[in-house]
């Protein structure tokens, strides 16, 4: 794939953002800008996590960062959560909606696991491509999960690691 100056300026600007990142968001957003350029085509993309220390789940990133109604993810998302597996369907176009070719986009999502307990989801709306090119942008999302892992390890709750640390010591 052939990037412009401008493409090639923005990536490096996110591997350079990502390596200083100082916040969880800071992390996610140029994380997920990285995973984005990887896979290629994405329209939307969001990354959503647990909030350390509850049950509560929410919104940390998307890409692009501005963008307006992304509802379309929601459904994807809480799905990735809910079945606790990693998704891939075909995007059903709104009602009144003219789709500009026979191909529908596929949305994905992939969650993120923290000892064995689901901690957030990555979700992606992505342009129609062939079965193997879906395959790969699957590949690379759970490859990405492993990154979102090691931030939630670094903010983790201390009292939940002190709970797992004694759980692990009483088996």
């Amino acid at each position: 794939m052939r990037l412009t100056e401008a493409q090639r300026n923005a990536l490096d600007q996110a591997w350079h953002r990502f390596g200083i990142a100082d916040n969880p968001e800071e992390f996610c957003r140029n994380w997920l800008a990285l995973q984005c350029h990887g896979i290629g085509e994405v329209n939307d993309a969001v990354v959503v996590l647990q909030k350390p220390g509850t049950e509560t789940f929410a919104p940390l990133a998307f890409w692009p960062e501005t963008g307006g109604d992304r509802s379309h993810l929601a459904e994807i998302t809480e799905r990735a959560l809910r079945e606790g597996r990693g998704i891939v369907q075909a995007r059903e176009t709104p009602a009144g909606v003219t789709q500009l070719r026979d191909r529908p986009d596929y949305q994905l999502a992939y969650p993120v696991r923290l000892d064995g307990k689901i901690r957030g989801v990555i979700g992606l709306d992505v342009a129609w491509r062939d079965e193997s090119l879906l395959q790969a942008a699957m590949r690379q999302l759970q490859w990405g999960a492993g990154w979102l892992e090691v931030l939630l390890r670094r903010h983790a709750d201390p009292m939940e690691a002190a709970r797992l640390r004694m759980k692990l010591i009483l088996q």
